[in-house]
Parts: C-alpha cells; structure tokens; sequence
C-alpha cells in the first residue's frame, strides 16, 4: 500500500517528473525507515526458505533495481538495518543474496520503470535476461530443464 501510491503518481518516465515526486519519495521512505515489519517477517522468510529446500528448489535472495530517485530518500539506517539482517539469513540459511538495488544499468534508465521502485514490463524482461545470466543457481536450473 505504501508504495503502491507511487505507482499512481509516477506514470511520465521524465526525470523531470520524478524529481517534482522528491517530496513524495522523502515522506514514503521515512516511513519506510521507521517500520520495523521487517524483522517482524524474518521468521517468515526463514519458513519459505525452508519449505523451498524441503521441496528440493534452490532458494536464493534477490533485491530488485530502484531507480536514483528512491534510492536518494533512503535512510543509511534503514539501509544497515536491511543488510544486516538479510545478510544474516542468507548466511545462517546457507543461501545466495544478489543485490541490484543501486545497479547502474538501471538507477537512472527510467524507461525500465512503471515507477520509482518497480520494473515495467521492458524492465521486467531486461532483468530477467540479466538474472539468467548472472545467478548461477538460476543458471544450473536452467540447463537441467
């Protein structure tokens, strides 16, 4: 819901209407910032992985690209707080974390973005060609089916 208000308001792919959504982007990742669901969701994410491991499926992590228009509203805070604990999972749940947060062949390549933090459907493609090039488990799945 939060960033679904976003999505409404970011439809012309200009920088020039991202950046007149600054003030926007400023109130939503505050928000963000303050909302500690996440550690709340640990647990749940810890089940699915192991579901995916008991379902013998190759569980990996993955944060999708954001443009340099969110990523400038995010707080150092809620980025540690992020990191630490999704590193932590990965590690503790022996499984890979692919960070394409602030990858450059996207941040400021508006034209993959139905908003500030959400790939369109070319984006979508884009990443997906990329994901099957560079995650190796999705790689090995991929020639053995």
């Amino acid at each position: 819901p939060l960033m679904r208000n976003l999505r409404y308001g970011l439809q012309e792919k200009s920088a020039h209407r991202f950046n007149t959504l600054a003030d926007i982007l400023s109130k939503i990742a505050r928000k963000v910032s303050k909302n500690r669901k996440f550690k709340l969701n640990q647990q749940a994410l810890i089940n699915m992985i192991l579901l995916c491991k008991s379902k013998k499926v190759t569980p990996v992590l993955i944060t999708t690209p954001f443009t340099v228009y969110y990523n400038q509203y995010v707080s150092d805070q809620f980025l540690y707080d992020f990191y630490t604990t999704i590193n932590e999972i990965a590690v503790t749940q022996g499984v890979s974390y692919y960070d394409y947060s602030h990858d450059k062949r996207f941040e400021t390549n508006l034209q993959y973005f139905g908003d500030a933090d959400h790939l369109n459907p070319e984006g979508a493609i884009y990443f997906t060609n990329l994901l099957m090039e560079e995650v190796p488990e999705l790689s090995a799945y991929l020639a053995s089916h």
